[in-house]
C-alpha cells in the first residue's frame, strides 16, 4: 500500500488517458472500491421495497407503521450526514469511516433478517425500526465518503465522476428490490438480509486491505456549515428533498399499487428496474450539460416537470379520469426516472459551481466533503419523509390522491427554483466552466470584427470577404513575416 500511496508523484510522467486523467494503479484501485462500494451500500438501502411491506402487513403492521420502518433510514441519515460530512472536513480519515460505515451497514442488515421469528405485531415494529436506525448510521457514513471522495481524488474531472456515482447509486437502486424479491421467492425472508449484509462485511474487509490512503484535510477549513445559508443552496436542498420524497414514496408504495395486477414479487421487483435503470443512465449525462450552461437548474426545472407528470399518471389523479393499465405505470416509472436524476444532479453540481465560483470556497476536500453531508443529508430526508407521507395517505386517501399531493410538493419547488433561475439570470450570474465562457467571449468579439470588415469592403467598393482570407495579423511572428 505504500508503493500505491506514492504513485500519484509520478503521475505527471505519464500521459493522460480516458477522459484526460491519468490512471495510475492507485486511482483504479479508488475507483473500483467506490463503483463497488456505492453500488453495493444502494442495493442494501433499497432491498427489501418488494417484499417488506407484505410482510409487515402479515405481521399485522399498518401502511403507517411499515412507513415509519423504511422511513427510520433517511431520517438518521439526515441527521447524521453532516456530521459525517463535517468529520471528513476537519479529523477523521475518509477510509476509516468509510470501513466503519460498511461494517456497521452489514452487520446490523443481517440483525433484520432475523425478525422473521418475530410474530408480536408490536415488537416486529419496534425492532424494524431500532435496528434501520443503527443500520442507517453505517450507510449514512459510506455514502459521504463516496461522494466526498469520488469529488477530491477525481477533481480535474469533478463533472463526471460525482454524476458516475449517482449512476451507480441508482443501479443500486434498481438491483437491491430485483435481486431482493428474487431472493425472497427462493428462500424467504431471511435470505436477501443474509446475502446483503454478508456481502457488504466481505467488502468492507476488502477495502480494508487494498484501498490506499485517500485525500483528506490537514488544515482548518476556510468555511463552514454556517456558510452554506444562501437562498440558492437551501434551494438546491430543498430540490433534493423532494427528489427523494418522490424516491422514498415510489419504493414504499409502488408493490402496493401493483397488487391489482396479480404479478408475483420478482415480478413487482423487476418493475422497480424502470425508474433505477432510467435515473441510472440518464444521471451519467447530466454533469456535462451542467458545464455548458449558465445555470443548471434550467435541467432541474426539466426533470422536475418530467416527474410531475409521471405522478399525474401514475396513480392517475382522479380529474385525469381514465383507467389504470401496467403499461402506464410502467411509463410513469421511466418517466419519473429521468426526472429526479436531473433534479438530484443538477442541483448538486449547481451548488458546487456556485460556491467555488461565487462565495469563495476553496475547490479542495473541505468543500467536496461539506457538500456531500450536506446533499447526503438532503436526500437522506426526503427518503425519511417519502415513505412516511406514502403510507399515511395510502391509508387516509388511497393511491390516486396520494400522488396528487406529492405532485403539489414539487410543484411548490419548481414555483421557488423559477423565481431564483430569473433573479441569478437578471443579475448576470454564469456559472459555465471557464473554458465555455472563453468561447463564448471570444464568439461575441469576432463577431463585430466581422461585421466591421464586410462594411469596410462594402464601402470599398470590393466584394466582402471572410474573416479567415483577409490578413488580421497573428500572434506569432513568424506568421507576421510570412503575410509580409
Amino acid at each position: 500500500m505504500a508503493e500505491l500511496n506514492k504513485m500519484d508523484m509520478t503521475q505527471d510522467l505519464k500521459k493522460p488517458g480516458a477522459l484526460g486523467i491519468v490512471w495510475t494503479t492507485r486511482r483504479k484501485i479508488i475507483l473500483s472500491v467506490l463503483i463497488i462500494g456505492t453500488m453495493l451500500e444502494s442495493s442494501c438501502y433499497a432491498l427489501m421495497a418488494p417484499f417488506f411491506p407484505d410482510e409487515a402487513k402479515s405481521k399485522g403492521n399498518s401502511a403507517t407503521q411499515f412507513g415509519i420502518v423504511f422511513g427510520t433510514y433517511p431520517l438518521v441519515g439526515f441527521v447524521f450526514s453532516p456530521i459525517c460530512g463535517k468529520l471528513l472536513s476537519t479529523r477523521i480519515k475518509p477510509k476509516t469511516m468509510l470501513i466503519c460505515g460498511m461494517l456497521v451497514d452489514g452487520f446490523f442488515l443481517c440483525l433484520m433478517g432475523t425478525l422473521k421469528h418475530v410474530n408480536d405485531s408490536k415488537l416486529f415494529f419496534a425492532l424494524g425500526v431500532l435496528i434501520r436506525f443503527f443500520e442507517a448510521i453505517g450507510f449514512s457514513a459510506s455514502i459521504t465518503c463516496y461522494y466526498a471522495i469520488a469529488s477530491s481524488e477525481f477533481s480535474e474531472r469533478v463533472h463526471f465522476f460525482v454524476p458516475l456515482i449517482e449512476t451507480i447509486f441508482g443501479v443500486g437502486i434498481m438491483v437491491g428490490p430485483t435481486l431482493g424479491g428474487a431472493l425472497y421467492d427462493l428462500g424467504g425472508y431471511t435470505v436477501p438480509f443474509l446475502t446483503f449484509g454478508i456481502a457488504t462485511i466481505v467488502f468492507a474487509a476488502f477495502t480494508f486491505v487494498f484501498l490506499p490512503q485517500l485525500k483528506s484535510q490537514d488544515e482548518a477549513p476556510g468555511k463552514g456549515l454556517k456558510d452554506l445559508y444562501v437562498t440558492q443552496i437551501i434551494l438546491d436542498y430543498f430540490m433534493v428533498v423532494v427528489c427523494f420524497i418522490i424516491i422514498g414514496f415510489n419504493e414504499a408504495t409502488l408493490s402496493i399499487h401493483l397488487k391489482q395486477f396479480g404479478l408475483s414479487e420478482s415480478a413487482k421487483g423487476a418493475c422497480f428496474i424502470i425508474p433505477g435503470g432510467i435515473y441510472a443512465i440518464s444521471s451519467i449525462s447530466w454533469g456535462a450539460f451542467c458545464r455548458r450552461v449558465a445555470d443548471s437548474r434550467y435541467f432541474v426545472l426539466l426533470g422536475g416537470s418530467v416527474a410531475l407528470v409521471a405522478l399525474l399518471i401514475c396513480g392517475p389523479v382522479p380529474w385525469l379520469n381514465f383507467k389504470i393499465q401496467l403499461w402506464i405505470i410502467l411509463l410513469s416509472q421511466g418517466l419519473m426516472g429521468f426526472g429526479d436524476g436531473a433534479m438530484y444532479v443538477c442541483s448538486f453540481m449547481h451548488s458546487l459551481a456556485f460556491l467555488t465560483q461565487r462565495k469563495g470556497f476553496e475547490d479542495d476536500f473541505s468543500t467536496y466533503a461539506l457538500l456531500a453531508g450536506i446533499f447526503s443529508s438532503a436526500f437522506s430526508l426526503g427518503g425519511f419523509l417519502g415513505p412516511i407521507i406514502g403510507g399515511v395517505l395510502l391509508d387516509l386517501e388511497g393511491y390516486e390522491y396520494s400522488t396528487g399531493w406529492i405532485a403539489c410538493i414539487l410543484s411548490v419547488g419548481l414555483f421557488f427554483v423559477v423565481l431564483s433561475v430569473a433573479r441569478d439570470h437578471v443579475s448576470g450570474i454564469d456559472l459555465r466552466d471557464e473554458q465555455f465562457k472563453t468561447r463564448a467571449e471570444a464568439s461575441l468579439d469576432a463577431k463585430p470584427d466581422v461585421e466591421r470588415g464586410s462594411r469596410d469592403d462594402q464601402d470599398n467598393g470590393q466584394t466582402p470577404q471572410p474573416l479567415a482570407l483577409r490578413d488580421v495579423g497573428h500572434d506569432n511572428p513568424a506568421m507576421e513575416m510570412t503575410h509580409l
